[in-house]
This record gives C-alpha cells, sequence and structure tokens, in this order.
C-alpha cells in the first residue's frame, strides 16, 4: 500500500512534511508523538528526557507543544513509551501517542532526514507519492 506525503508549510519550519511511516515493526524505528509540551521544550530536552530510559534514535519539537521521539526496537519503544507517557517535563505531563506500535502513523520529517530521504526512494516498504 503506497505512503503518501504533504508538505505542510509550519511558521516555525517550512520545509517539514507531513509523512506517513510504516507500523514499527517493519522497518524496526518506532515513532511516539507526544503533545502537551512546555513552550520552552527543545528537540534537546525532548531527547534527553527519554534518554533517560533507552537509546533514542531522534527527537523533534515542531510545534511549540507537540512533536516526537523515533527508537529503534520495540524495547526501546515500550521503554520510551512508559517513560513518556504522563512523564512531568518542564512542569507539563507529556501525553503520548503509541499508535505506532501496531498501525502507521503520520509524522512531519524534515526533507533532510535520513528516514525521510529513505521513505521518499521507497525504501522498506514505505513510498512518498510526492509533496501537494
Amino acid at each position: 500500500m503506497p505512503r503518501h506525503a504533504r508538505h505542510v508549510p509550519q511558521p516555525d519550519d517550512p520545509e517539514l512534511n507531513l509523512v506517513e511511516v510504516e507500523v514499527g515493526s517493519e522497518p524496526g524505528l518506532y515513532y511516539i508523538p507526544v503533545a502537551n509540551l512546555s513552550h520552552s521544550t527543545t528537540w534537546q530536552h525532548l531527547r534527553a528526557f527519554a534518554a533517560q530510559v533507552c537509546e533514542v534514535d531522534y527527537a523533534s519539537v515542531y510545534n511549540p507543544t507537540a512533536g516526537f521521539v523515533r527508537v529503534k526496537g520495540y524495547e526501546n519503544f515500550r521503554k520510551a513509551f512508559d517513560h513518556l507517557n504522563g512523564g512531568v517535563l518542564h512542569g507539563r505531563a507529556i501525553m503520548a501517542f503509541d499508535g505506532n506500535e501496531k498501525s502507521s502513523i503520520w509524522v512531519k520529517l524534515r526533507p533532510d532526514d535520513y528516514h525521510a530521504k529513505r521513505i521518499a526512494q521507497g525504501k522498506k516498504g514505505r513510498a512518498v507519492l510526492g509533496k501537494t
């Protein structure tokens, strides 16, 4: 089944693409979207918070209060999700979504991200049909 990408301009980063990523078990990469972040939270803060319990591949904050953490492997996914969901960072309880455990989800990626490039090339059964 083809995966789609849309170019969705963001005020803080107009280069982000909305990309559908496969269920985490397919490529071995799990995306954990998070919400309710403090406006002062950066990707570095989010990554460091998740890294307290597991190895983190990537973290992104693309909205003042939303972002995601990407981890490799199911064990890291469970550890990160359990730590993030309800975890308190900068005085705010994080809301995490574990949907990528069993289904594809949409995330915002920079076009120069290694995995975004792989998706665009149709690697690992994932494909991007183009920006709209």
